[in-house]
């Protein structure tokens, strides 16, 4: 079953729709979190071109190492998001749709991560960020600005699934 995810970092500018988590994420192997601006065009350095039935024709990453690989987070912790969507009607008026909630991965960097993703995304400006654990991808939004916020969020409305993410990200979190 795909479900839909998005990612929403603290500072509230970067919202997106996202893969769909893989049906097992391997909780017994080294944990990365990997973070790629994706390409349109394959250049000169080695790439990965990232076709996925939730990400199809995504773009190139490097297929050297990510421009980003975070192996510790500061904390990992599910909650519930609530939100409501709206729409324009035929006259113009702003009409509410009814509240949803959905289950939130909230994770937080260490300062040594946060400079690093600030820089990151600096670098990102105008580009999808494929965001990665142990190979799999979770999501690719794309980035305004540069982001200088700690804490993000994944929000999905699959609750195994978010259950194995925080299993495997739970393991970049020093005990």
């Amino acid at each position: 079953m795909k479900s839909a995810w998005m990612i929403a970092l603290a500072a509230g500018m970067v919202w997106a729709t996202v893969a769909s988590l893989p049906c097992a994420l391997a909780v017994d192997q080294p944990e990365v979190l990997a973070f790629y601006i994706v390409k349109d065009v394959k250049g000169d350095s080695p790439a990965r071109f990232i076709d996925t039935p939730t990400l199809p024709k995504l773009g190139y990453i490097s297929a050297v190492a990510p421009d980003l690989a975070v192996k510790r987070l500061k904390n990992v912790k599910s909650d519930v998001a609530k939100s409501q969507n709206g729409r324009m009607d035929k006259d113009g008026k702003v009409v509410l749709e009814p509240m949803t909630e959905a289950p939130v991965i909230i994770l937080s960097f260490f300062p040594e991560d946060e400079a690093k993703f600030a820089e990151l995304t600096s670098l990102a400006k105008r580009k999808r960020l494929l965001v990665m654990v142990n190979g799999f991808p979770l999501v690719a939004p794309w980035v305004n600005e540069r982001i200088t916020t700690p804490n993000w969020q994944l929000s999905g409305s699959d609750g195994q699934k978010n259950e194995q993410v925080i299993r495997a990200l739970n393991q970049l979190v020093p005990q």
